[in-house]
């Protein structure tokens, strides 16, 4: 989502910047992502907008009012900046509030820490501007729409938007031209270390006739005895049509590190991934766009 809000504020001319707090990172305090860095110094989806937005700031700081003071400082002309998984900061006064939740997990069914994951009552998704219901089927029912409005009944002030997962094709780990042909394998190899693997999972298996998982925690810090694994898996199949397929955020935490030469000779590829609407796309746009802000000192 911050990939698809970034992406339509400057294709309409604002000078955006992205601040995280750089999760899992082993540098401490502010820290402006470059192209060549690895996850070690800004984190794995910070590193992922860096090398999709070459152009714009990407930031990381614990402190959000911190990391927007220094943001500030460095490029003053900045129109705007997307703060990356910060709807508990309020410290920080943004002019729109997104609230993401999944469709299978809901925030309404959730409970907080330590039963379940929420990390405030539920009863504050109404300082959301914009719901969104993430992950959900391609094809939704307009049923399946109404059951969940119905489950946490939105104010008047908050649009509510279902959206879905598009893969796109597979790329090489290498960055090299190598062509991953989903529709004629035999056997892959997943492994992921991401918070819900269960979409990535049913896409691969659509794709193969035998899939093999290796799961590990969100954000897991990949060893090299865990590469070790998942190449010898791959190694003790006896077929040609077989290949080792990730999530492009756990190839940000590989990419660049030691770990990567244990992939060296192995076919190895991640599927990016974008945000679909299932309607209303447009006027999604039209709320985001109407909250951007023309710097007077922009050129």
């Amino acid at each position: 989502m911050v990939e698809y809000i970034v992406r339509l504020l400057t294709s309409k001319g604002y000078f955006s910047a992205i601040l995280s707090r750089g999760y899992r990172r082993r540098s401490r305090g502010y820290k402006e992502a470059q192209k060549e860095m690895t996850w070690y110094d800004v984190g794995d989806e910070p590193l992922q907008y860096k090398q999709k937005f070459l152009e714009i700031p990407v930031a990381v700081d614990a402190s959000r009012r911190h990391g927007i003071k220094n943001l500030l400082i460095q490029h003053s002309d900045l129109d705007n900046i997307v703060l990356d998984d910060a709807y508990q900061h309020r410290w920080v006064h943004r002019d729109i509030n997104i609230l993401l939740t999944q469709y299978d997990n809901p925030f309404y069914n959730d409970y907080l820490l330590p039963m379940g994951r929420l990390r405030e009552p539920k009863k504050n998704f109404k300082r959301a501007d914009i719901i969104v219901i993430s992950k959900c089927p391609i094809v939704l029912s307009p049923l399946a729409e109404r059951y969940h409005l119905t489950k946490f009944k939105p104010g008047p002030h908050q649009k509510v938007f279902f959206t879905y997962i598009k893969y796109g094709d597979p790329v090489h780990f290498s960055g090299d031209p190598c062509f991953c042909d989903l529709n004629n394998l035999n056997t892959i190899i997943m492994f992921s270390g991401i918070a819900n693997p269960t979409p990535f999972e049913e896409k691969l298996k659509k794709r193969c006739d035998h899939l093999f998982c290796h799961n590990f925690g969100d954000h897991h810090v990949y060893k090299h005895k865990d590469i070790d694994r998942i190449a010898e898996s791959f190694n003790n199949l006896f077929t040609n049509r077989k290949v080792i397929i990730t999530t492009e955020k756990d190839a940000m935490r590989i990419k660049g590190t030691k770990l990567f030469e244990r992939f060296k000779n192995l076919p190895v590829f991640f599927l990016p991934i974008e945000i679909c609407f299932h309607k209303d796309r447009s006027e999604f746009d039209k709320i985001i766009l109407s909250y951007g802000k023309k710097n007077p000192d922009h050129h």
